[in-house]
Formats: structure tokens, sequence, C-alpha cells
């Protein structure tokens, strides 16, 4: 062999020997090399970040073709800018409570803030709720209204995908995205998350959703509708399921806190009781915890003994425990980013 084509052997052996695997590209390798650190640290469940920014963003216009009567905005918080470098951040979406009647999106800014101090891009959104309960609305247009709500979250959802495949210049993982809520809040993120179309067996559930854009909704931009609002796991504080069958094996997983003597949303199964008279049932966070050990679904319930509706997350008396339950729901949270 001739000494040059001795020297262009050895050079192409040594630039494949050299060459990364061309199945992995850089930008993967680099975040499972994130992943990998972060998760030996106490990222996501302790409080590492006390600076955060944060904004306003609209995430829907208003449309009264769609009875979309108001723009939508979301208050968004995270890591301030300098504090924090990783690439890609899982999202965590929070929805405030009021019996779909009342309430506002700075109902749920302590969630937010909170998440957003362990590293989670978070956000506390608008939904749609009834613009005034006289005359006294009935079970039809409640449920009708819960649709709304969640075609509203699925539309934030699909806000933050929509962000990371335009610039993401909020560096975010689009495919760590969470949902909770409290109250009505937590029935909108489980209609959201965890509703299909499969689930749909009814006439008046079908002529519901279909007149509210289908199980994907209506709310957004159209470019904002060409995104899918799959999550990867759901926060559920003090919530219900109007049909026990809405839960399946391949849902997100599913955690829960509920205080047993909730008298508002029932722990169990029972009609709620709101300043509206509703005449269906809903099956609360134990109801639906069994419904998930029987079909395998991964999730976790923290009973709060003597708890009511709301006390639990605001009441001095349940400070200790709400530290508890909150560290075990966002462990749980990290189990899913981790796994």
């Amino acid at each position: 062999m001739k000494l040059n084509h001795l020297f262009t052997l050895v050079a192409t052996l040594l630039m494949f020997s050299c060459a990364e695997d061309p199945m992995v590209a850089p930008q993967d390798m680099e975040q499972e090399l994130e992943i990998e650190t972060i998760c030996d640290t106490e990222r996501y469940t302790s409080p590492i970040f006390e600076e955060l920014d944060s904004m306003t963003v609209m995430y829907a216009e208003k449309n009264q073709q769609t009875a979309h009567p108001n723009d939508l905005f979301m208050d968004i918080y995270m890591p301030a800018v300098g504090t924090d470098t990783l690439n890609k951040r899982p999202v965590m979406i929070w929805a405030f409570g009021g019996a779909f009647i009342a309430g506002d999106r700075e109902q749920t800014h302590f969630l937010a803030r909170k998440s957003a101090k362990l590293g989670y891009v978070s956000a506390s959104i608008d939904y749609r709720i009834l613009a005034s309960i006289f005359p006294l609305p009935d079970s039809t247009i409640m449920i009708n209204t819960a649709v709304k709500a969640a075609a509203d979250m699925k539309a934030a959802i699909r806000h933050f995908k929509m962000s990371a495949d335009l610039g993401n210049d909020m560096n975010i993982d689009p495919d760590q995205i969470y949902i909770g809520g409290l109250s009505a809040g937590a029935i909108t993120a489980l209609m959201a998350g965890a509703v299909d179309d499969s689930d749909i067996d009814n006439d008046f559930l079908r002529s519901v959703i279909d007149n509210n854009g289908g199980i994907a909704g209506n709310t957004g931009s159209t470019e904002n509708q060409s995104y899918d609002y799959t999550v990867k796991g759901i926060v559920n504080l003090s919530g219900a399921v109007y049909k026990l069958d809405f839960l399946d094996p391949t849902d997100p997983p599913i955690f829960s806190v509920h205080g047993d003597a909730d008298e508002v949303v029932q722990y169990t199964v029972g009609m709620p009781n709101v300043l509206i008279p509703i005449n269906f049932d809903l099956y609360g966070s134990k109801a639906m915890f069994d419904r998930c050990q029987e079909i395998g679904l991964k999730n976790d319930l923290v009973t709060v003994e003597g708890g009511g509706h709301t006390n639990i997350y605001s009441s001095a008396e349940y400070a200790q425990t709400r530290e508890e339950f909150f560290a075990q729901a966002y462990q749980f949270l990290k189990e899913q980013i981790c796994k």
C-alpha cells in the first residue's frame, strides 16, 4: 500500500471514530444531559429561584361567532433572566375556582409563583365563566360553561406549544406541559387533560361539545388551533369529573388533594353545593382515585381529614398540611419529568 493511501485510510478511520452518533442530534444529547443533571437536584421540588420575571399575554381574542365575548389573558411567571440556564423548562398552567360563576386569574397567582420558584414556567389563566346568574342557569347551561372553560384551557396549552415553535423565547419544553386548578379550575383541567372524543358516549354531551367546536374547542386563532393540547400530568385540587368513564388508562397521571368534609364538591360523589341549583352528581377525588386504581392509571390522592372545600388551601390551621401535600404534588410531577 502506498504511503499516501495509508494516510488517507487512517484519517478516514479517525474521522468516523470521533464522529457523534448520527442518530442523536446534539441538542437532544444536551437536553438528555440536562434532565439527568437536574433530576439529581432539588429542582422542581424545592424553591431554588427567589427572583421571578412576570408578564401578561393574551392567548385568545374575543370572537362573538363562537360565544367568546372577551379576550383571554394569562399571567406568566418564570425564574428571572440570568438565574436559570436550562434550555427547556416544563410548563405549569393553573385555573382558578368559583363554580364557573365567579373568580379570576389573580386567585391562582400564589400557585403560579410557587411553581415558578421551583423552576417551572407557570401561568395563571383566564377562562370563560357565566356572565350572569340571573335568571338562574339550569344544569345544561352549567355543563355548557364547563365545556367552554375546558376549550379555553386547551387554547392556553396550545399557546405554549406554539410559542416553543416560534422562537421559544421562554425556553420551554413543549413536551412537558402540566395543568391544574382549584375547584372549578380543577374540573376544567380534568376535562381538558383527560376527556377525549372516545369518552363522549351520549347525545347530550355530544351536542354540547359539537356546539363548542368539537373536542378540541374553538378557542384561539387558526394557528393556535393547529397545535395539539396533550399534557403530561394533571393536579386536581378539590375537583371532580362528570363521569368516571372519562378516566381511562391512556390519560395523563393525576395528583389529587381533597378534604373529606368538603360540602361544595363532594369528596366521593354527590351534587355540588353552590349558589345555583345543580341536579347532577359529580365524582370527587376519592371516587376518581378508586377508578384510577381499578384501571391502572397512575395517580395519587391526599385526603385532608376534616378539611373543607377551600380552607385547606388558605387557613392557618392547615399550614403544615398544605406544605406537605404540595411537596407530594411536586414530587409526583417531578417523577413524570424525570422518567
